[in-house]
Formats: structure tokens, C-alpha cells, sequence
């Protein structure tokens, strides 16, 4: 049992089970077995914390989430929960787990400097930068500079790998959108060895679709997405921005369609997961700029309690919240909101040092609709 348990453990970790989308129900009728012999807490929450990643892209995130909270409440040794808590990247990457991924981060980096071990130090490092993103924090190039530094001397698969969407991320908050593409797409070459490809392409496709997004020019995806939406059909994100490229596109009709099913029952088909806020980013501003303005304000609704913090897919940022919040609520004539929701957008991109978004702030305060500002936010 115990040989089973550490086999299935490094087969979860990465490789073929790292695919995007619902996983092998053979592997998981293993993972659900192995678990089920296991009996030593060193090995379980190894073992859940790499059965929790199974499912981190499969539509299913109750279980992700279920495991993962699992691995961390067996009691397992400090050694053990070195290898638990950089599942937290993902498992604890929701809109509402903000608190919960930083003290991960901090616990794992307390323990990589007890044990003195530098792939422990970077795993935390990963684990922060996340949550130093969301939270507007100009630190995360810092934190970021760090990682590289120790990339060299980290044995992790798939480590490199991280740093080049991490990378591009960070090139596209400085504006620079070429070299952010650019090292988007080394992610897709030999650094990426060890992880699944869909994960890479889903991963190299949220960048990209970042960056149009960014430039006005989601609709040119509209025929990618398709594709990935049919390829990928348990990662409901892609639906969801794939509603945002048809808005843009145009396509109205099928647009308003696929979002009344996302809607359904306050946005259930969505995942409150790593994606949830980049998602719901794409679908407020593309639905406002396209003038389909009921659509646009139940989606205001939904996002609004996130205002404050920038956008996140996992690996990439799609902008300020404010920002899409204000488009939608000058969309819908509420010019107070929006004054205050372009004011907040400016102050996070100032922070920041975001210039694209910034201006694109700033343009959104100038072209709101004419009347008083004020200072109310509707959520």
C-alpha cells in the first residue's frame, strides 16, 4: 500500500495526468484506491495534494479543492507538507481563497528555510507571486527576479516552465506586449518538458488571449476558441471568453445564448476557480462594448464584489476588475459607478507601474458618459 501510494503520488504530480480537462477515470479509480490503503500521513497528503492537481482543470473543482484540504489536515510532518503546499498555487486559487494561498505561501517558505531547501523557497515563491498579482503588488518583479535566480539550482519539472508565462505576464503589466508574446510562447518549447501539452496550450492560449483582450482584437480568436472549446470542454473559462469573442465578433445572438447558460443560477456553470476572475473580466467588458447592456450589468453584478484587485487566470492577468466594472457601468448609464471604478482602475495601474492599463484607465474616465461624477460603487 505504502509503495502504492508514493507511485501514485509522482504519477498525479505531472506528465500525461496534468492533461487540461477531466482526467483518466482509470487514474483516478487508482488515486481513489491508493488513498483508500494508505494509512501513513506522510504519504496521504503528498498523495492528495498531487490527486488535487488531477482535477485543477477538469470542471470538477469541489474535488480539487476536496483534496487538497484533505492533504492538509492529516497532521503530516514539516518534510511531508514541503511537497503540499505548492498545490495551494492552484487549489487555493480562487477569487475568495486570497488569505488562505498567502499564509501557504508564507508556512512554505518558513519550511524551505528550516530545511534549507531552495526548490522548497522557490515553490513559495510561486505560490505568492499569484496572490502579489491579484492584489495589485509592484513586489511580484521582485519575487519573480527571485525565482529566476534559483531556477538553475531547482530540479522541478516543469519550474522553467513557470517562469516563462510568469515572465510574459510580467512583460505584459510593463506594456511590453511582443516580448510578453514572445515569452509566452517559449513556454511551448523544450522548457515545458513534463507537462501535459493541453496544459501548455491552455496555459500559452490564456496569455494570448490576455494580450487581445488588452489590444481590442478578441474577436480575431473567435475561430481558435471554437476549436478549444470543442477540445476542452470541461474548462468552462474558455465558454465564457469565447462569449466575450463572439460579442466582440458581432455575434450577438449566439453570444447572448451560451452566456444566459453560464449565467444560470448565479454563474454555476463557472467555476470559482483560478480562472473565475479573468473570465468574468472578459465577459463584463466585451458584453459592455458591444452595447448588450442587461447581459453586461448581470455580469457586473456578479464580479463587482471583486472590485479592487486585478484579474487572474492562473498565469496571466487580464487587468484591472475596475476597469471592465466601469465599462459595464457606464455602459449601463450608472456614471457614478463608473467614475469611481475608472479612478480605482488608474490607482492600481499607477501602483502598479501598468502603463497600457493605465491609459486604458484613464480613456475609460474620459469617454464615460457625460454628467456628474461621484463616488458611489454599485455591487
Amino acid at each position: 500500500a505504502d509503495r502504492f501510494a508514493r507511485a501514485m503520488t509522482v504519477l498525479c504530480d505531472m506528465g500525461l495526468t496534468s492533461e487540461a480537462g477531466a482526467p483518466d477515470p482509470e487514474i483516478v479509480e487508482l488515486l481513489d484506491a491508493a488513498l483508500a490503503g494508505a494509512r501513513d500521513p506522510d504519504l496521504i497528503a503528498p498523495l492528495a495534494a498531487a490527486g488535487s492537481y488531477l482535477f485543477s482543470l477538469s470542471g470538477d473543482w469541489s474535488r480539487c479543492r476536496t483534496l487538497y484540504d484533505r492533504s492538509i489536515s492529516c497532521g503530516a510532518s514539516e518534510r511531508a507538507m514541503a511537497a503540499v503546499l505548492p498545490f495551494a498555487s492552484l487549489a487555493l486559487g480562487g477569487p475568495d481563497d486570497l488569505g488562505r494561498r498567502a499564509a501557504a505561501a508564507d508556512d512554505l517558505e518558513r519550511i524551505g528555510e528550516h530545511l534549507g531547501d531552495v526548490g522548497v523557497r522557490s515553490a513559495a515563491l510561486d505560490v505568492r507571486i499569484g496572490v502579489q498579482i491579484q492584489m495589485g503588488d509592484p513586489h511580484f518583479r521582485t519575487t519573480l527576479d527571485r525565482m529566476i535566480e534559483m531556477e538553475g539550482r531547482v530540479s522541478e519539472p516543469g519550474s522553467r516552465w513557470g517562469i516563462c508565462y510568469l515572465t510574459a505576464t510580467r512583460e505584459h503589466i510593463d506594456g511590453d506586449l511582443v516580448a510578453a508574446e514572445a515569452a509566452a510562447a517559449e513556454g511551448l518549447g523544450p522548457v515545458g518538458n513534463g507537462v501535459a501539452d493541453s496544459r501548455r496550450w491552455a496555459t500559452y492560449g490564456a496569455q494570448i488571449v490576455a494580450l487581445r483582450f488588452d489590444e481590442g482584437r478578441l474577436a480575431e480568436l473567435a475561430p481558435m476558441l471554437e476549436d478549444v472549446v470543442r477540445d476542452q470542454p470541461d474548462v468552462a473559462a474558455w465558454r465564457a471568453v469565447l462569449v466575450g469573442a463572439l460579442a466582440a465578433s458581432g455575434v450577438a445572438d449566439r453570444a447572448g445564448r451560451m452566456f444566459d447558460d453560464l449565467a444560470v443560477d448565479g454563474f454555476a456553470a463557472l467555476p470559482r476557480d483560478f480562472t473565475w476572475t479573468a473570465a468574468m473580466a472578459v465577459l463584463v467588458g466585451e458584453l459592455a462594448r458591444s452595447g448588450d447592456v442587461a447581459r453586461a450589468r448581470v455580469a457586473y453584478h456578479a464580479l463587482g464584489r471583486y472590485a479592487g484587485r486585478m484579474s487572474w487566470s492562473g498565469s496571466c492577468t487580464f487587468g484591472p476588475v475596475d476597469q471592465a466594472l466601469g465599462e459595464a457601468a457606464a455602459a449601463f448609464g450608472d456614471e457614478a459607478s463608473a467614475a469611481a471604478h475608472f479612478r480605482r482602475a488608474e490607482e492600481i495601474a499607477t501602483r502598479f507601474g501598468a502603463p497600457r492599463m493605465l491609459a486604458r484607465a484613464r480613456a475609460g474616465s474620459a469617454l464615460r458618459l457625460p454628467g456628474r461624477a461621484g463616488d458611489g460603487i454599485v455591487n
